[in-house]
């Protein structure tokens, strides 16, 4: 029983030494574009854009980008937008149009990590969104949302909801967070503790 009561207590250890998300990182999503039913150079178009004028700050940071990127075109970049990839992408909301419109190889899987921040809940509208286009940057692909092409949109209001257009082509799933999986862990280390005692 003691060894059993370490090894609980190590996992945890090590959960919480992974340290819980930043302040920028409070909501974290898995995107998957699965373009296989598609060849040649695409465009995939990613925005994080305020609702108003004056909006309170929002961050969205893209990381461990998988998929084949086209090199014979530049990345564009638009407004609060730094970074490349397959690297690491930061967004803000600061200005009225934050884009970045990347050139990838279709026919396989895009896949990436985002994570949003939020500074407040707000009513303004901010949303992130990721659409796909042809090779001539303007034919949507996919059955994205008919005002904005979008594939899928997060809804940065009062927190992050996905809203995805197109689940044939597009998955997103949430990431939970270490503090998270410590509850869930220290939680089964109870129950398993409380089933030794009874047998």
């Amino acid at each position: 029983m003691l060894r059993h009561t370490l090894l609980c207590a190590l996992a945890a250890l090590a959960l919480i030494g992974a340290g819980p998300a930043s302040a920028t990182e409070l909501y974290q999503y898995h995107v998957a574009i699965d373009t296989s039913g598609y060849t040649g150079t695409g465009w995939l178009d990613l925005q994080l854009n305020p609702g108003l004028a004056t909006v309170p700050a929002a961050t969205a940071k893209l990381s461990n980008f998988s998929g084949v990127l086209d090199s014979g075109y530049a990345p564009m970049l638009s407004g609060d937008v730094s970074g490349s990839l397959p690297g690491v992408v930061s967004f803000g909301n600061s200005t009225a149009y934050n884009d970045l419109f990347q050139a990838v190889v279709l026919g396989g899987l895009l896949q990436m990590d985002l994570a949003f921040g939020l500074t407040t809940p707000s009513l303004d509208g901010t949303a992130f969104a990721v659409a796909l286009y042809g090779s001539d940057q303007m034919s949507a692909l996919g059955l994205g949302d008919p005002f904005t092409n979008s594939l899928v949109t997060f809804d940065l209001r009062r927190d992050v909801t996905a809203l995805i257009s197109d689940a044939a082509m597009v998955s997103a799933k949430e990431i939970p967070e270490p503090s998270g999986m410590l509850v869930l862990l220290t939680g089964l280390c109870a129950l398993a503790l409380l089933r030794r005692r009874q047998v």
